[in-house]
Parts: C-alpha cells; sequence; structure tokens
C-alpha cells in the first residue's frame, strides 16, 4: 500500500527528469531549466495548500524512493544507501508522510 502522498499524484511529465531532458532535448536549450519552470508553474496552481507546497518541495525525494519500493529487484542496501543520501536524512520521509520503519 502506498501513502496517501503518492508520487502518482503528481504529473508523469513533471516527474521524471531523465524522460523529460530526453523528449525536449531538441527543444529547449537547457531541458532541465524548463523543466523547472513548469514545475513552479504546477505549484502555483496549489498556493496557499501547506501540505502540497510541502508535498511538491519534496517531489524529488517523493519520486526516488516510491521508484525504488515499487521495484522488486531495487530494494537493495544499495539502493537503499543511493536514496538515502539522495533524500538527505530519514527525517525528509517523515515530512513526506511515508511510513518507515
Amino acid at each position: 500500500m502506498l501513502p496517501l502522498r503518492a508520487a502518482d499524484h503528481y504529473p508523469k511529465l513533471l516527474a521524471d527528469k531523465d524522460g523529460f531532458k530526453k523528449t525536449f532535448e531538441n527543444d529547449y536549450e537547457d531541458p532541465l531549466v524548463e523543466l523547472e519552470d513548469w514545475r513552479e508553474y504546477y505549484a502555483k496552481q496549489f498556493g496557499g495548500n501547506s501540505e502540497l507546497e510541502d508535498y511538491l518541495r519534496n517531489i524529488d525525494a517523493i519520486v526516488a524512493f516510491e521508484r525504488m519500493i515499487r521495484d522488486p529487484n531495487a530494494p537493495t542496501m544499495d539502493n537503499l544507501i543511493q536514496v538515502h543520501k539522495f533524500l538527505g536524512s530519514t527525517d525528509v520521509l517523515e515530512n513526506i508522510a511515508i511510513p518507515f520503519p
């Protein structure tokens, strides 16, 4: 069971940095800058909703963690360590409401 704030609730186009970059590399001078502009525009639609603002601030961590837990081959110690480094600390998991043992 995934948390209520699962990455599935975030537009896939904005969640996949590598996919966005590959898809739009010929359309934008810097696709990652364009992606951040699109993400900022999306986030503005929820201005004033503190829960969604917190969710959107942590979207990369949420996406990385959920990708790892969905792949049956991914929850290895090495991957957990890499995701932990990406998250910065397990405190981030508390902030994004993902139950973590």
